[in-house]
């Protein structure tokens, strides 16, 4: 969470551009920059020693996560790398079972909340729309794991 709160905080160090811009705002270019820059850090800092030794694999996941810096969008192919960067973590024991409901409901709800504000703040493309076939053109787990909830009721 404490990494999910310092990515935000750096929304505030790359405010949007002012000059007319058609797709995105190329700030976010800046803002993403940083996280490729600093993401080792970041794993560092959030996840246990022993987990440091998979940084470089977890690292594309992680820093993919939060859209793309050439196209300046955003999509569920994103949101998907996120979740493989919190797959990976659990699949290397970085999480117990008891740990996932609040993965979803504390972690990755917190990561919705991040890349929506990204989203707004940079005015970013969705990323491979699908138009009126698609349920959500940015995220689409919300409504695998709302359903999952549904299971057995």
């Amino acid at each position: 969470m404490a990494m999910l709160d310092e990515l935000d905080a750096w929304l505030a160090e790359f405010p949007p551009l002012d000059n007319p811009q058609r797709f995105g705002n190329k700030a976010f270019r800046q803002w993403l920059e940083r996280l490729e820059e600093r993401a080792d850090d970041l794993m560092h800092t959030a996840l246990s020693q022993e987990l440091h030794v998979a940084i470089p694999e977890l690292r594309f996941y992680l820093v993919n996560g939060f859209g793309n810096g050439t196209r300046i969008d955003y999509g569920s192919g994103h949101e998907l790398n996120f979740f493989a960067w919190l797959g990976g973590v659990a699949m290397l024991d970085g999480f117990t079972p008891q740990d996932y409901q609040a993965i979803v409901t504390r972690v990755f709800v917190r990561y919705l909340e991040l890349v929506r504000k990204i989203q707004r703040t940079y005015t970013l493309e969705p990323a491979g729309s699908h138009g009126v076939w698609g349920l959500d053109d940015h995220q689409f787990l919300p409504y695998v794991w709302g359903s999952a909830q549904l299971l057995g009721k």
